[in-house]
């Protein structure tokens, strides 16, 4: 029988760690304002309620990338050390895991390059409207990128198992993992940013991925 490439004590980190990130989440711990009360008709000066979701939305972003690249900097070194004290599939699993994680850390660090730009910015209603929409979008789309890692993983470690092949299988599994975690990850970063974009009303629409009348896509409702 084939069994789950250290996948128990992964998943029970795995957990962990969504529900720290989840708790610590500021759009989770604090309640919305009134949502269309407090919005100027004016857009072209700097607004309190612009500024306020701005801010949160940086706040957000920032947990996120933190999250991101502790979760990138573990398997880079977990994954490292076991890739060298283990043979087979195993090994190949932790191999790709470490492979795989030094690019997300490398999106964990261009993100806070990309926080210290947004800091410096004015943020006016219309700014802050086509930046939410423009975050909200850009997760939809990774979460349908991590479908396809983890559909991608579980094709290569079938095909590896079917063939006796360690190597496939062992980078199958670790793909498949690493798709789950994103495909969570990006579900809830989108769920904070799509509740924090909801305090400036009816201003801004609602991006969403499924079925449509020619297959699976994005939608965008006003």
């Amino acid at each position: 029988m084939n069994k789950i490439i250290s996948c128990k004590g992964y998943l029970i980190a795995l957990g962990a760690f969504f529900a720290v990130l989840l708790f610590s989440t500021p759009s989770f711990s604090q309640n919305n304002p009134p949502d269309s009360a407090q919005i100027s008709q004016n857009d072209s000066i700097q607004l309190p309620l612009p500024e306020a979701v701005a801010m949160e939305r940086i706040d957000i972003t920032r947990n996120y990338m933190t999250a991101l690249g502790a979760w990138g900097l573990l398997n880079v070194v977990q994954g490292s050390i076991s890739a060298t004290n283990t043979v087979g599939p195993e090994h190949y699993f932790h191999q790709m895991s470490a492979y795989f994680n030094a690019v997300n850390v490398g999106i964990a660090a261009a993100g806070f390059l990309g926080i210290k730009k947004q800091l410096l910015k004015t943020n006016t209603l219309t700014s802050e409207i086509k930046a939410q929409r423009q975050i909200q979008k850009i997760l939809l789309i990774n979460s349908a990128l991590d479908v396809g890692y983890f559909a991608t993983g579980l094709i290569l470690r079938n095909v590896g198992i079917k063939n006796l092949n360690p190597k496939t299988q062992g980078y199958g599994g670790s793909i498949m993992l690493q798709g789950a975690f994103l495909l969570v990850y990006d579900l809830l970063q989108y769920g904070a940013h799509h509740k924090n974009g909801k305090k400036l009303g009816q201003k801004i629409g609602v991006w969403s991925f499924g079925p449509t009348t020619t297959g699976m896509g994005l939608s965008y409702r006003f």
